[in-house]
């Protein structure tokens, strides 16, 4: 039950004096939470929660007003015990009913799970944002209160430990759906990585077979197809430079034209002679096989990739699946479900 508290009430200012100094100027505000002396609100143990708002001056505050908290998609709301300021500010003062969320607030359920996915996405901070309004005939007051579960649960044990069953039986449901799509994934991407891996054998040997014969069967115009080689290589730097968004400068312009003529040069030589023409065409050859095992690499590396971090998502959620398990086993036992 609410109870006034005429003490708590005439001493309310005290506590407000430096922490709303900001707030003393203006014409009106919002809700504004604090707890020893703080804006980040702790319920780890039952303590007074004062709050502060303005209100039009015509307003007639009751002894109560309901707060309403949001998160997410979730609202609760409940009454707080208040009092308007004797002097002339428009302010009102109050205090948080204790404790805050009981099974007895409806949509404690849903709120409560929206509240721990906040908790869950705040990580280690383990701080949530509340929206929250006054509840009135007038214009909305708002305001958001900083709420600090480091010491969660405290006096909420059997609250949380209900909102937690639920939470978690509808994260299990999640964790399992990502589990069957990350098999199916992992199990595509190792039939890619392995057809990948073969692409990049098949064209080595043919890579090996094709250098044999150039040596053997050309071996006047090996100098120059050596110097094709290192040609190509640079212009493919750059053609995999602009390929990831890197802009060429002039200098490097200037480089692939001196490149690119120096390639058409040295194969006008080659060409000469028809043992040279044969030579230029098993050369040709082989360097596609090049620039077909270098994209065959490339695709291999992706698809480990792929399917390296599909196999570790899989891991974590097949660790979360059983750790949701075992702790949906200890709360059944605990609510005696």
């Amino acid at each position: 039950m609410l109870r006034f508290n005429p003490f708590y009430f005439n001493t309310l200012s005290f506590v407000f004096l430096f922490f709303t100094t900001s707030i003393q100027a203006q014409d009106s505000f919002g809700i504004v939470y604090t707890n020893d002396s703080s804006s980040l609100i702790t319920i780890s143990k039952e303590e007074k929660i004062p709050f502060v708002f303005s209100c039009p001056e015509e307003f007639t505050v009751a002894s109560t007003v309901d707060l309403e908290w949001t998160v997410g998609k979730a609202s609760i709301s409940f009454p707080a015990l208040v009092k308007k300021a004797s002097d002339k500010s428009n302010r009102v003062f109050g205090e948080l009913p204790q404790p805050f969320f009981t099974k007895e607030q409806e949509g404690y359920l849903a709120f409560g799970k929206e509240m721990l996915t906040a908790l869950r996405k705040a990580d280690k901070d383990s701080i949530i944002t509340i929206q929250t309004k006054v509840v009135a005939d007038f214009e909305d007051i708002n305001g958001l209160l900083r709420l600090s579960m480091k010491n969660f649960p405290g006096l909420y044990q059997t609250y949380w430990e209900e909102v937690e069953y639920y939470w978690l039986l509808d994260r299990q449901i999640v964790v399992e759906d990502s589990i069957k799509k990350l098999t199916a994934d992992a199990e595509r991407g190792k039939a890619l990585l392995a057809a990948s891996s073969k692409f990049v054998d098949a064209t080595k040997h043919q890579i090996d077979l094709g250098e044999k014969g150039l040596h053997k069967n050309h071996q006047p115009f090996n100098a120059s197809f050596e110097s094709l080689k290192k040609i190509n290589i640079k212009l493919d730097d750059f053609f995999d430079a602009t390929k990831v968004g890197t802009v060429l400068s002039e200098e490097d312009k200037k480089q692939i034209a001196y490149l690119t003529t120096d390639a058409s040069e040295l194969k006008k030589e080659i060409k000469k002679t028809s043992e040279g023409r044969e030579a230029l065409e098993a050369f040709e050859k082989v360097s596609k096989l090049y620039t077909q095992q270098k994209t065959a690499k490339t695709q291999q590396e992706t698809s480990n990739n792929l399917f390296q971090g599909r196999e570790q998502s899989l891991s974590k959620f097949k660790e979360e699946s059983k750790h949701i398990q075992k702790r949906l086993k200890d709360l059944k036992r605990i609510l005696k479900m």
